[in-house]
């Protein structure tokens, strides 16, 4: 409670996210909601319009999309690169005003198991800790690929 929660996906790891986005965004107004999700092209970014749509709406949810292979969709207008290079550069501080700090932000990681890997050991370096056995972190994983 209380904190800002950052729900980081690729392909179709987007999908457990949803559901609590449907049902948190009714009761959470004040709450930031983050949610970086990345595909090879934006045809693959499942939910994109109802996301944009949500974020419309709600002015606590920030929908950041992005691609990896930009010289196949070059209509795309959003971000572009590895969902792991884009948090290096600051994408999140920049777009979401959402500091990468375990004491406002709870991270939730679901999709490509070397995107997990990597996105957890760069968090490592801020302070971010993964869930163990039954003592709660600041990172929490899906397992869904």
């Amino acid at each position: 409670p209380g904190k800002a929660v950052l729900l980081i996906a690729t392909g179709t790891g987007l999908a457990p996210y949803m559901s609590m986005l449907r049902t948190l965004l009714i009761e959470e107004t004040t709450r930031k909601f983050v949610v970086l999700h990345g595909a090879r092209c934006s045809w693959d970014l499942g939910y994109r319009a109802e996301l944009e749509s949500l974020a419309r709406l709600r002015p606590n949810l920030v929908y950041i999309p992005s691609i990896t292979r930009p010289e196949q969709d070059v209509h795309f207008r959003g971000q572009t690169g590895r969902i792991q290079n884009l948090i290096e550069t600051g994408v999140i501080e920049r777009l979401a005003n959402a500091p990468l700090d375990p004491a406002q932000l709870e991270v939730f990681l679901c999709g490509n198991p070397e995107m997990i890997e990597q996105v957890k050991a760069l968090l490592a370096k801020k302070g971010f800790s993964p869930d163990r056995g039954g003592k709660s972190g600041t990172i929490h994983v899906e397992e869904y690929w």
